[in-house]
C-alpha cells in the first residue's frame, strides 16, 4: 500500500544532507544561537550591503534555500543605522531558546520596521 511507504525515500536522503550542510554551514558562520553576544557587534553592512555575498542576509537567503525559502528581498531588509538596535533585539529574541517560536515569529516589529515577517526565526 503507498500510504505505508517509509519515510524518507531514499531520494530525499540526499536533500536532506544537503539542506542540513547549508544550515550548519550558515549556523557555524553566524553562530548567534551559541554566542549571542557576537549580534552586539554586528554593523549595517555585516547585515546587508549590495552586492555582496559575504553578508548575513546574503547567507541567510541564499545559503540557506534547501532549508526553506525566506522570500524578502534585500531591500525589503529595510537595515539603516537608526534601526539597527532593534534588528539586533529582535536577532537575540529568534536565538534565545528559552522563547516560543509563536512569539518570535509573530513579533509585529518584524513587519512594521523590516518589512518582512518572522522568516528568519524558522532558520534558528
Amino acid at each position: 500500500m503507498p500510504c505505508l511507504k517509509a519515510f524518507p525515500e531514499e531520494n530525499d536522503l540526499e536533500k536532506i544532507r544537503k539542506a542540513s550542510e547549508a544550515l550548519n554551514s550558515v549556523l557555524s558562520r553566524y553562530p548567534y544561537n551559541q554566542r549571542p553576544d557576537l549580534i552586539d557587534k554586528l554593523q549595517v553592512n555585516d547585515v546587508y550591503q549590495l552586492g555582496s555575498k559575504k553578508t548575513f542576509h546574503y547567507f541567510v537567503t541564499h545559503g540557506t534555500r534547501s532549508v526553506g525559502y525566506t522570500a524578502a528581498a534585500a531591500n525589503e531588509w529595510q537595515i539603516t543605522e537608526a534601526n539597527l538596535d532593534n534588528f539586533k533585539k529582535l536577532l537575540k529574541k529568534v536565538v534565545d531558546k528559552n522563547v516560543p517560536l509563536s512569539e518570535k515569529v509573530d513579533d509585529v516589529v518584524w513587519e512594521e520596521t523590516f518589512g518582512f515577517g518572522g522568516a528568519l526565526c524558522k532558520k534558528w
